[in-house]
């Protein structure tokens, strides 16, 4: 087989967020089915998981309410552990418009393809106004904005 003289790129570094609202059984099964495609993603993708951040039973409708493990992914991203965000839905990531617009300005100025990308086909690409403006809607929606 012939070789080009380049080594080969590393897999990039991604972490997976999983979100319930409320789990009144407190057993993790929605917990886990989140886990199980959003690692599927990360394969298919041949990301390389860091860490995974879990807010169970942790509300992202009110801003007033703490996610401890996603300030935690917040403060990890700002650190340089990963360039890319896998959730299983926008809704599970955030609910806040404002957190919202944070990601994409992360997106933006750092130009990171893919920043966040969610199992439900979303994935939020640096440059794309309209996938900017469907992404803000459904936050806003979440929100109770709208």
């Amino acid at each position: 087989m012939p070789t080009t003289g380049h080594a080969p790129t590393p897999p990039r570094k991604c972490a997976v967020y999983l979100r319930i609202s409320q789990d009144r059984e407190m057993d993790g099964l929605a917990i886990e089915r989140q886990r199980e495609q959003c690692e599927a993603l990360a394969n298919y993708r041949q990301w390389e998981v860091v860490e995974t951040y879990v807010d169970q039973s942790k509300s992202a409708t009110d801003r007033t309410k703490s996610r401890p493990d996603y300030d935690r992914m917040v403060a990890d991203y700002r650190a340089g552990r990963f360039t890319a965000i896998i959730c299983y839905d926008l809704d599970r990531l955030t609910r806040q418009p404002r957190q919202l617009e944070d990601w994409i300005d992360a997106a933006e100025l750092c130009q990171i393809p893919g920043l966040v990308e969610a199992e439900r086909l979303f994935c939020i690409q640096a440059a794309l106004p309209m996938v900017w403006f469907s992404a803000k809607c459904v936050a806003s929606i979440s929100a109770g904005v709208w």
